[in-house]
């Protein structure tokens, strides 16, 4: 199946088996989602499809391996049949090998890409339960077991996960527009904060009152002509005048 663009996926790797007499047998596997001890009805909220997991079968050649993905279990954007956040849930895999049956429970944790079905332990679901986690390389010659990698951590959840996670339902054009707030008014003018002041008075006294007192007068400059001299300057400049003499 095409899974929905943003589902986070781990490969389920099953080897082939072989009677007593070196055949390979044909194998199903079913695997269904389990939330709180019950088979869940899980939905990709972004898209509103409910993920529906089924059943595979293959026989192959002794050491060959068939793969499947089905989504991670701790990931964001999942909710269940009664709109609720699903997260965390765990998986339950029945095995079906010729005339045996078994099943096996697991749940990926964090940051897990891929799982060897063979090597998780068989048993009813009684709360989620992890894969087994050591480093294995091969079983019996076939490879694509277990491997968890403690380098860096996964990559930390979008400003819209985080918002799913709190109970938003929508697709991300949804929770942006949700973002915009309707305008604001409009603001004080300069004479309506000046009245907000405690002042009193119409606009135009608002503006007077921003005019200054005239300040002092400034030093006289006195300029005078090329060859004249302080004997030169007007009668009548005040004491202190400043006299400059232009250049020829």
């Amino acid at each position: 199946m095409a899974w929905p663009a943003g589902v986070q996926l781990v490969a389920i790797n099953v080897g082939s088996s072989l009677n007593f007499f070196g055949d390979p047998l044909p194998i199903k596997v079913n695997v269904t989602p389990v939330l709180g001890g019950q088979a869940a009805r899980l939905i990709w909220s972004a898209t509103g499809q409910t993920i529906v997991l089924g059943q595979m079968e293959f026989t192959g050649d002794p050491g060959s391996i068939a793969s499947f993905t089905i989504p991670n279990p701790d990931q964001p954007g999942f909710i269940d049949g009664a709109g609720n956040t699903a997260r965390n849930w765990s998986y339950s895999a029945t095995v079906t090998v010729g005339n045996q049956t078994w099943v096996q429970a697991f749940q990926p944790v964090t940051g897990q890409t891929e799982i060897d079905l063979d090597m998780v332990q068989d048993g009813q679901i009684t709360a989620p339960t992890s894969a087994p986690t050591p480093d294995v390389t091969s079983v019996n010659g076939m490879t694509g077991a277990v491997v968890l990698s403690g380098d860096g951590g996964g990559d930390g959840l979008s400003a819209y996960e985080v918002a799913v996670n709190n109970g938003f339902v929508g697709t991300e054009s949804e929770w942006l527009a949700s973002l915009n707030g309707d305008p604001g008014g409009d603001g004080l003018s300069a004479y309506d904060v000046w009245i907000s002041l405690g002042n009193v008075g119409t606009e135009t006294d608002f503006i007077n009152s921003l005019k200054g007192a005239t300040g002092d007068a400034g030093t006289p400059i006195v300029i005078l002509a090329p060859g004249e001299t302080e004997l030169d300057v007007p009668p009548g400049t005040p004491d202190g005048a400043l006299i400059f003499t232009r250049d020829a």
